[in-house]
């Protein structure tokens, strides 16, 4: 037990003296001088040997040699080639090695079990083989100028049981014309046995067999390695199943960088997302010291300085010639470039690369939205999705992918809202703000956003968001019917004006005017100032008309607000328009007196709606008309008598010359001219002196009524008015009685055609 405990200290102590070495500074050769003896003493090599052959054992020291070589742990070092098999073998008859002929000296090549041999009945006691020499190892893996530090060589070899028996008597390196020269391991011979996996094994990681070895002659195809076997029983049977060379050797040392230098992109760094870019190195290559590695340095030098975004990091070194940054900002500035380097212990750096300057890609914009919907815009709300708005500017452009209306159908918006056959790019500013012009009433539309980063790379377009266009609206024109022209009696109520206005609807939902403004254009004084002329100006309406708008069967409204602009308004009211082909009338009645003031006779009233902006409609309905809407002609104020005091009421009304008269009624207040303000009796031609009658807004009084021969002695229906060039529609009766002053001789004349006297007698 104790010998077991012993033994495994001692291989862990050489496993943790070959570690510490791999992973220290001590120098190889040193180590190697140290270790050199106990491999020799312990057959470490033969062991290996074995060891090899169990894969398991095979599969853990690959892994630690992965292991050290991911470390990377690059200091100078020796290194090995590994065993290498011969490609040539010939059988050579040299003094001594002159006795037998090997059979199948070929047959060395590889670890087969197919030998070369020498059986032949005279190889006896004391004889030699002829000499196998071993040639055509391929050792080009080692860089020229390399410093050979050791040759180890391995040959599989025996004799067979009960066939005498023989010893190694000649090992010895070839130059490179295959001559035998240094020293020959075997000189001492090494005994056979008859066991078929007997390893011998000749020199060491630091010997060169008495050869100054170089790079030139173990890569000559001649370079090799010559062997012997001699007899030491009769009738003895050899055989060689295959030999190797191992060189261990320390490269030359390394100042040159790995190739390209500088360093180049296979694939320029690229913007594979919002958040990511990627990049890949040209593969580099270094001959003498690989691996290479590879460093991706972040250099934002030539990025505007507000434009860099943040996340990003440099890729540390790396074996491989890719590498991804991720976390990065949206529509960011970000740089870089690579360089390489070698495994030497101190590396060898490649100069960096050109920097690669670009930004990280758009986001693709959410879903956009269109609202606020009239016959004929939509407006636009951007969905911008985290993307930028200024360091630097995200720019966007919507697309139209969706409507049956053909002016629209695929094509772009510009600023104006209006289409464009190509794309307008516009900040999201810009598009929260403008409104889709010129589309089709009742009609879908859907739209399409992309963005672009500053490198003007796209999106993809984002989702679609629809809206739909507003019905179209009704309209409702106005117009009148009829004609103003008619005579209205100052100080009368409720006179209809004579023409009624007309509304009519096109379509739709029917909808109510709900406010309407007259003004008036003729001379009657017509406002809220005070001195207004007028008072409840009523409005009534009826629908569902033909047209004729006569008048009868009206509702009933009310009264109108006299405004200070000669106009009346009627606010908050609800009347019907009427669809298709009938209208809907509206009337407008008028009391000619305000308190105790009358138009006078000839003031005209002239009503008008001026503009479209005169009367509204709920429904957001159009509004239509040929304006201003004026009926026809105008009404006329006509004086109006009600009533007059005579002097004589008995057995006429009358009176006679130098007594008062007062005519009583309305719209008399001017100045008698005799022309067009006036009192005739009987004609035109028979006019009350003005001199002694005054008028005023209610009443002509005449205070020395004068009459003159020759005139008319009036009667029913003989008194006319005129005021302000216009008469009354009305006479009245005025019966002028005579004044007798004297009488003639009442016999001159017969009873019959005499006047009366009082001095008569019957």
């Amino acid at each position: 037990m104790l010998k077991k405990i012993l033994k495994f200290s001692k291989n862990l102590f050489i496993f943790f003296a070959i570690f510490g070495i791999v992973f220290s500074n001590v120098s190889f050769y040193a180590a190697s001088f140290m270790l050199e003896t106990y491999i020799k003493g312990s057959n470490i090599v033969d062991r290996a040997w074995h060891l090899q052959k169990d894969s398991n054992v095979v599969d853990k020291f690959s892994s630690f040699r992965n292991l050290t070589e991911k470390l990377k742990i690059q200091e100078t070092y020796a290194a090995t080639s590994g065993q290498v098999y011969p490609t040539l073998g010939v059988t050579i008859a040299e003094s001594p090695w002159l006795d037998n002929n090997w059979t199948n000296p070929t047959n060395i090549y590889s670890d087969n079990a197919a030998t070369a041999y020498v059986i032949a009945a005279s190889y006896d006691n004391g004889d030699q083989t002829y000499v196998l020499k071993a040639t055509g190892f391929d050792f080009s893996a080692i860089p020229d100028g390399s410093t050979i530090n050791g040759v180890t060589a391995r040959m599989n070899a025996w004799y067979r049981s009960g066939q005498g028996s023989g010893a190694m008597d000649l090992c010895q390196l070839l130059d490179i014309n295959k001559a035998k020269v240094g020293t020959n391991q075997c000189a001492t011979q090494v005994a056979l046995t008859t066991t078929n996996t007997t390893i011998i094994t000749k020199g060491s990681t630091v010997d060169n067999w008495g050869n100054a070895l170089d790079t030139t002659w173990i890569k000559d195809p001649d370079f090799g390695i010559a062997i012997g076997i001699k007899a030491t029983a009769a009738n003895a049977d050899v055989d060689v199943d295959y030999v190797t060379l191992e060189i261990d050797y320390t490269p030359p040392a390394d100042t040159t960088p790995p190739t390209p230098d500088p360093m180049t992109f296979a694939t320029a760094p690229n913007n594979t997302s919002a958040t990511q870019i990627d990049m890949t190195a040209t593969t580099a290559t270094d001959a003498t010291t690989p691996p290479v590695s590879y460093y991706f340095a972040l250099d934002t030098s030539v990025c505007t300085p507000a434009n860099v975004g943040t996340g990003a990091a440099d890729s540390g070194w790396q074996s491989g010639t890719t590498y991804s940054d991720t976390g990065l900002g949206v529509n960011k500035c970000y740089g870089y470039k690579v360089k390489a380097r070698d495994s030497v212990g101190t590396p060898n750096e490649t100069g960096y690369s050109g920097i690669t300057t670009l930004y990280t890609s758009a986001n693709t914009p959410g879903t956009p939205t269109l609202g606020s919907p009239t016959t004929s815009t939509l407006a636009l709300t951007n969905a911008e999705n985290s993307n930028p708005a200024s360091n630097p500017t995200t720019n966007f452009a919507v697309q139209v992918v969706t409507t049956s209306d053909g002016t629209w159908l695929n094509q772009w918006v510009d600023a104006t809202g209006n289409p464009s056959a190509t794309a307008v790019w516009l900040t999201d500013a810009q598009l929260d703000a403008l409104v889709l012009q010129g589309l089709q009433a009742s009609t879908l539309y859907g739209v399409k956003v992309k963005a672009r980063n500053n490198d003007t790379d796209e999106t993809a377009l984002s989702a679609e968001g629809q809206g739909t266009t507003s019905a179209p609206s009704a309209t409702v024109t106005a117009s009148s019917i009829g004609t103003q022209t008619v005579n209205m009696d100052s100080g009368t109520t409720a006179q209809y004006i004579g023409a009624a206005f007309r509304f009519q609807q096109d379509s739709g939902t029917a909808v109510n005017i709900t406010a309407l403004t007259l003004t008036e254009a003729g001379g009657i004084t017509f406002n809220n100032t005070g001195s207004s002329e007028v008072s409840n100006v009523s409005l009534s309406y009826k629908t569902a008309d033909a047209g004729t708008c006569a008048t009868g069967g009206e509702t009933t409204v009310g009264n109108g607000t006299l405004n200070a602009s000669d106009s009346v308004t009627w606010s908050a009211i609800s009347i019907p328009a009427t669809l298709s082909t009938n209208y809907t009338c509206v009337y407008v009645r008028i009391d000619l007196v305000q308190g105790a003031v009358y138009p006078n006779g000839g003031d005209t009233i002239d009503l008008k709606i001026n503009a479209s902006g005169d009367f509204t409609v709920d429904g957001g309905a159009n509004k239509a008309g040929t304006f201003p809407v004026d009926p026809s002609g105008v009404a006329t104020v006509l004086p109006n008598v009600t009533s007059i005091t005579y002097p004589i009421t008995s057995p006429l009304n009358g009176a006679r010359i130098g007594q008062s008269i007062t005519i009583n009624g309305a719209g008399f207040g001017t100045t008698c001219d005799g022309t067009n303000n006036r009192v005739t009796i009987g004609g035109v031609g028979n006019v009350i002196s003005c001199t002694g009658t005054t008028f005023s807004n209610t009443t002509i009084t005449i205070t020395n009524f004068q009459y003159s021969s020759g005139d008319s002695y009036g009667g029913a229906t003989a008194l006319l008015v005129r005021v302000g060039a216009t008469d009354d529609n009305a006479s009245q009766d005025m019966y002028v009685y005579p004044d007798i002053t004297d009488t003639t001789n009442p016999t001159a004349y017969t009873n019959a055609a005499r006047e009366y006297s009082a001095s008569d007698s019957q």
